[in-house]
């Protein structure tokens, strides 16, 4: 495993521990209202895509888009659920030296942690997604990189939002999604990162 793959999984470990520990001093204990079936519609706010192009690296504004996912998970305690879920973009398009449209479906899985509201059918969770990637881009986007294949990498997730009377959830995200970039015999590494939100529908 490479450094940057070992940066990104550290990382994401730093920050599911952050997120859990955050909300659970704001909570003593909890209900656990995250487990069963959710689909859900997210609005992805504009971010950023490093990516490299003629052995340069570089950084590009990707607009605003749409997304979704279906996740499923199971109550292990009162305060842990544990599932898994498939998500994918909309292509947002790319502002900058390389034009075009990219965008990522990912396989997680993922735990949520969830704690009592003070206000009844009201309950608040934070989640960690951690799982793989995979870029899908339009024509324009690939003509950027002649005799180039795109392939999948790491992908991860966290997430802070509510449960709203048992089933209608609201919540915060930020994401980060990777690739791999072949051409010829080089493999180069790309990231798209940014904050989002969602609604959803909980089974």
């Amino acid at each position: 495993m490479n450094n940057r793959k070992k940066k990104v999984i550290r990382t994401a470990v730093m920050t599911a521990i952050c997120v859990l520990m955050i909300t659970g001093v704001a909570f003593a204990s909890g209900t656990n209202a995250r487990a069963g079936v959710a689909i859900k519609a997210g609005v992805d706010f504009p971010g950023k895509l490093d990516i490299q192009q003629d052995n340069d690296d570089v950084t590009m504004k990707m607009h605003a888009g749409f997304s979704g996912a279906v996740e499923y998970a199971v109550g292990y305690s009162s305060l842990f659920s544990f599932g898994g879920g498939i998500s994918g973009q909309y292509p947002h398009p790319v502002n900058g030296d390389i034009n075009g449209r990219l965008g990522f479906a990912e396989g997680y899985g993922l735990v949520n942690f969830t704690a009592p509201a003070v206000i009844d059918n009201i309950d608040v969770y934070s989640s960690l997604q951690l799982g793989w990637s995979y870029p899908y881009a339009d024509s324009t986007f690939k003509n950027n990189f002649a005799n180039a294949s795109f392939t999948g990498d790491v992908y991860w997730g966290a997430a802070a939002g509510v449960v709203l009377y048992r089933h209608y959830l609201v919540e915060v995200f930020y994401k980060a999604h990777h690739g791999e970039l072949e051409q010829d015999d080089d493999i180069s590494e790309f990231e798209h990162r940014h904050f989002g939100m969602a609604v959803g529908y909980q089974f």
